[in-house]
């Protein structure tokens, strides 16, 4: 199951954060572009959502707008135990 969740709450940071201790651990540094604000998600024009398996987050990714015409897909996480299963797809 897919379901929307503000960016930044109990659900989603938990998820993000983990995203970010992987990618510090694979490339040294914060590669993850920095913190974006929870209001580049917010609707109409952004859009953040978390996977759920067995009633547990699992996977999460939004699409940030930051005008008219620019956004981008950030913060696209699979935990681990839950990679090579599809999940992601849903996101």
């Amino acid at each position: 199951m897919v379901r929307p969740e503000p960016y930044g709450s109990a659900v989603t940071r938990p998820l993000t954060d983990a995203l970010a201790e992987e990618l510090r651990e694979r490339y040294g540094e914060d590669s993850a572009g920095g913190e974006p604000e929870p209001a580049a998600f917010a609707a109409p024009g952004g859009h953040f959502v978390v996977a759920y398996d067995e009633g547990r987050a699992v996977a999460c990714g939004g699409l940030a707008r930051y005008g008219e015409r620019e956004g981008e897909i950030r913060r696209m996480y699979v935990a681990p135990e839950a990679r090579g299963r599809g999940l992601g797809k849903g996101v």
